[in-house]
């Protein structure tokens, strides 16, 4: 009986579940550009938690280092992850680090209030997932954000 309380206890260890599945590996910068739009968990989440109106959040992330943001929900930055029912499009720069051990994909210059937000990567090889955590990362809260398959 002592042992599911004990396990329970000890695997969260203070981070988000989701951490556990960042990407640890660099990618290859050809398997992160492209489009990346909200997966339909994401989109029911934006509308029913967050109290957005129907939206379609884009990250265009190009070849030349220039990214484009278009319809994000407000709570995507800052640090509580509380809507205002706003969306925010800017363009900007985008570049990829490693923050620790994990890969980040970090939205520079764009022309929004917070100015930059890191993006972390999920699962360890293509296709990734990108993964914006909302607030607090012990609350669990996050948008994910897939690939747009490229046209034929």
């Amino acid at each position: 009986m002592l042992l599911p309380l004990l396990t329970t206890a000890c695997m969260n260890n203070g981070i988000e579940w989701s951490e556990l599945d960042f990407t640890r590996s660099k990618p290859d910068e050809e398997d992160l550009i492209g489009t990346w739009t909200a997966t339909k968990g994401t989109v029911r989440d934006i509308k029913d938690r967050g109290g957005y109106s129907q939206s379609d959040p884009k990250l265009i992330l190009s070849e030349d280092g220039t990214c484009t943001v278009t319809d994000m929900p407000d709570w995507w930055r800052g640090g509580f992850g509380e809507s205002h029912k706003q969306f925010e499009s800017g363009s900007g720069k985008w570049n990829i680090e490693k923050d620790e051990n994990v890969w980040k994909i970090y939205v520079l210059a764009l022309k929004l209030p917070a100015g930059h937000q890191a993006v972390h990567l999920a699962r360890q090889k293509p296709p990734y997932q990108l993964h914006i955590t909302l607030g607090d990362p012990d609350s669990g809260n996050y948008m994910l954000f897939e690939r747009e398959a490229a046209p034929d």
